[in-house]
């Protein structure tokens, strides 16, 4: 089975191709989505075309996506990527079928089913970046919810305002530059772990992001909680996140607290498995 993979972000295009259970390529091209939505997707199927033959295409894709896979909404980095019918755009032009899943979807599935949360039947998958994202993968399966757009953890509403506006890395990053300017962004900030401003600011955030996740775990019972996101690969970092999660249970709770193993291919990973649905299906 051979499936063309694009992961569509709002700076780059990853692509590859996964061959009989494997990754056995990518590449990536800019973005540059001020030349729109049609250009964008012109040179994703261009790009897509150079791997013929394929079986089938698998999208993970920014925004809200519907069930049809279409851009139901995103902010506008893709001029005109709202509204967008992704799967149907890039079945007319390589006569495939076409699954197209959100972004953080597409980590939930790569990470479930190839990755920290294999073997796991109920997972949760918390992306921490420039905002928070999730994906919920219940009983093996993905769950989008009614329109599609379930796993918006980020948008879960928290001390006046939404998680994600105190638990992105986006937030941590204030906090710690407010704190000591050297604190410019995750890299800087690991490299001072130890010493009195980025501890601070690490701790006021863990307060955010562990509350939230006990939140979540309360009302999902997951099996396990997968941790996405390049902060989240500092062993320190992902390591008190469980710890805290953990110890703030209530009793029959257990979940296994994971930092996620694909790094930034999971959501190649999870398009192949969408794709192998999609086909499955047919």
């Amino acid at each position: 089975m051979r499936i063309g993979l694009l992961d569509i972000g709002g700076t780059t295009v990853k692509y590859g191709l996964w061959e009989d259970g494997a990754l056995v390529s990518r590449g990536r091209f800019p973005t540059e989505g001020g030349r729109g939505a049609q250009d964008l997707l012109d040179r994703a199927a261009g790009m897509l075309g150079e791997l013929l033959p394929l079986d089938a295409v698998g999208v993970s894709a920014r925004g809200q996506i519907t069930g049809e896979g279409a851009v139901y909404f995103d902010t506008a980095e893709i001029a005109g990527w709202s509204g967008t019918p992704v799967a149907a755009e890039l079945r007319g032009r390589l006569g495939l079928p076409v699954a197209v899943e959100n972004d953080a979807n597409c980590m939930a599935l790569g990470e479930s089913v190839f990755g920290a949360g294999r073997g796991l039947r109920d997972v949760l998958c918390a992306a921490f970046g420039t905002g928070v994202g999730g994906g919920l993968v219940l009983e093996q399966r993905l769950y989008r919810g009614r329109h599609g757009f379930a796993g918006e953890i980020g948008l879960m509403p928290w001390r006046g305002g939404v998680w994600e506006d105190y638990a992105s890395v986006a937030a941590l990053i204030r906090l710690a530059h407010e704190r000591d300017p050297a604190l410019r962004d995750g890299v800087a900030l690991c490299a001072h772990l130890g010493e009195r401003a980025a501890d601070e600011a690490l701790g006021i955030w863990l307060d955010d992001v562990c509350g939230g996740l006990r939140a979540l775990t309360h009302v999902l019972d997951p099996e396990g909680i997968v941790l996405g996101g390049g902060l989240m690969r500092d062993a320190r970092i992902s390591a008190l996140v469980a710890e805290r999660v953990r110890a703030g249970l209530f009793p029959g709770f257990e979940p296994v607290v994971l930092p996620a193993a694909l790094g930034g291919d999971a959501m190649l990973f999870g398009a192949a498995a969408a794709a192998q649905s999609l086909l499955a299906e047919r």
